[in-house]
């Protein structure tokens, strides 16, 4: 007896068995979540924008009066000799300065006389004014190099930049400058390195101080170093009792960092 051969099925007629699609999400699902990331930045935004806004107040006036800075320092060491300069309101706002205060102080015990400046506004405004640039703009030679003065103080190391300038052809024209910017809790001469904190901190104080120096003066013995030892802790006490300095925590780990380097600093158009 035959037996009838089975057939294999044919895989052309055989059916299709296709996965199941996942079912997209409804389109309102994904709206509402664009949404909440919307409304979530947007809030931030507000929030900085407000926080940014305070802050830009806080640098429109001084934390407190520099024209009452002391006359009298040391004792009576050094004292204010004369009256106050007036700046003109152009070289004010060319400087950034919110408030300032220009002097001359004398040493009673040597006779040194020199100018101090002291000027408060944002950093943004403030910062790029530096000796560097400005001396050179009235048509002085540098005469001796940067060399930076470290100066302790309760809140941290006070870096300074000092250099000596000269005006050719002009007798005794061989100044010696100091200068710093505080910002943030500190004062280092490098403001640009913090210049990423500049929109969050823009209260910005820069001192500047200067004197004619002999050709033989040494400069490790400047009395400009004396001078600020004294001047200086009289600015971060009103810094302080304003509340400006940033908590201990919240200073950076090593001051003398800013006596590394030196960074390009912008153009200046006073002094």
């Amino acid at each position: 007896m035959a037996i009838a051969p089975t057939s294999s099925p044919n895989p052309i007629e055989t059916a299709r068995v296709e996965p199941r699609r996942a079912r997209p999400p409804a389109p309102w699902r994904w709206m509402a979540a664009a949404c909440l990331v919307l409304a979530a930045s947007g809030a931030v935004r507000v929030t900085q924008e407000h926080r940014f806004g305070i802050a830009i107040q806080n640098a429109s006036e001084s934390p407190f009066l520099l024209r009452d800075l002391p006359k009298n320092l040391g004792e009576g060491e050094w004292v204010v000799r004369g009256d106050d300069q007036v700046l003109d309101k152009e070289i004010r706002q060319i400087a950034g300065a919110v408030d300032y205060v220009a002097r001359t102080y004398i040493n009673e015990k040597t006779g040194v006389l020199l100018e101090a400046l002291v000027v408060f506004g944002s950093a943004e405004n403030v910062f790029p004014h530096a000796p560097t640039v400005c001396f050179p703009s009235f048509g002085y030679s540098m005469a001796a190099g940067s060399r930076q003065y470290l100066m302790p103080t309760p809140g941290g190391t006070a870096v300074f930049d000092s250099l000596i300038y000269f005006k050719p052809a002009v007798e005794a024209s061989r100044t010696e400058v100091f200068y710093s910017y505080w910002h943030d809790g500190r004062w280092s001469p490098f403001a640009a390195q913090t210049s990423k904190r500049f929109r969050h901190h823009p209260e910005m104080f820069k001192i500047q101080v200067q004197r004619l120096v002999g050709p033989i003066e040494r400069r490790d013995q400047s009395p400009i170093e004396d001078f600020l030892g004294k001047f200086v802790p009289e600015i971060d006490r009103r810094i302080a009792a304003a509340g400006l300095a940033p908590a201990a925590s919240d200073q950076p780990k090593s001051d003398t960092q800013a006596a590394t380097g030196r960074p390009d600093l912008a153009a200046d158009t006073s002094s």
